[in-house]
């Protein structure tokens, strides 16, 4: 396993470096086109149980590059439902801050609307692209608290892995001249995804907002760290 775990990792990261994003609406495109292709070639590929409106998986912390925060914010913005996804942000935003973040946090995710369906999901993070499941009452048993085992698509996980690895380092290096302002480097790494975007919307999509965002307690899906 950690052979297979390793050459689709190297799969992944191998595949965003080879691109020359000019901007960092290319690069977090051509990290989700990756993870599209590189999943879709998986051997277990046929296995997969998710469907549209099975949100097991939109209950957990996830943790964004600034990058794809970046990314996301804009696409909030451009939703039809922006007013009510920004209130809902802002109150997840808030109410974390007040209460103790928790690495087992169950609460559903602020994009997730009524019909189970996520409000951005062409626009997703790569920690939601990479947590595609071969055993659907598994995840749902374990959301439910019920003693159940989810069993990810190894090869599509790693692969998302190796390309968060690379997204995260190119990301850095589109974002060089807010990285060079004071505390710049607090841009570096992930971040939670309902308090960057809140800390994007409140300071008008600039990068340097998102200094001082909180950062995922638990490092699940894209922000594991590499089996190499």
């Amino acid at each position: 396993m950690f052979d297979s775990a390793h050459t689709w990792f190297r799969r992944g990261a191998e595949a965003l470096a080879s691109t020359r994003p000019r901007s960092h609406v290319d690069l977090v495109e051509s990290a989700n086109r990756a993870a599209e292709e590189l999943a879709a070639q998986s051997p277990e590929a046929e296995l997969r149980q998710c469907v549209a409106g099975c949100t097991a998986c939109c209950h957990f912390t996830v943790g964004v590059t600034a990058v794809e925060a970046l990314r996301l914010a804009a696409a909030v913005s451009d939703h039809p439902d922006a007013a009510n996804l920004r209130a809902r942000i802002g109150k997840r935003a808030t109410d974390d801050r007040i209460t103790k973040h928790s690495a087992q946090d169950r609460r559903p995710c602020a994009m997730l609307q009524s019909d189970g369906r996520c409000a951005v999901y062409a626009d997703r993070p790569l920690a939601c692209r990479g947590w595609t499941s071969t055993d659907r009452v598994g995840c749902e048993l374990e959301h439910r608290g019920l003693g159940g085992t989810p069993r990810p698509d190894g090869a599509a996980y790693h692969a998302v892995l190796g390309i968060a690895h690379e997204l995260e380092s190119l990301g850095a290096a589109l974002l060089v001249p807010h990285l060079l302002a004071p505390d710049g480097g607090e841009l570096r790494g992930h971040f939670e995804l309902h308090d960057a975007l809140h800390r994007l919307m409140q300071g008008d999509g600039d990068p340097l907002a998102l200094r001082g965002a909180r950062r995922p307690l638990a490092a699940r899906r894209s922000t594991e760290a590499s089996p190499a």
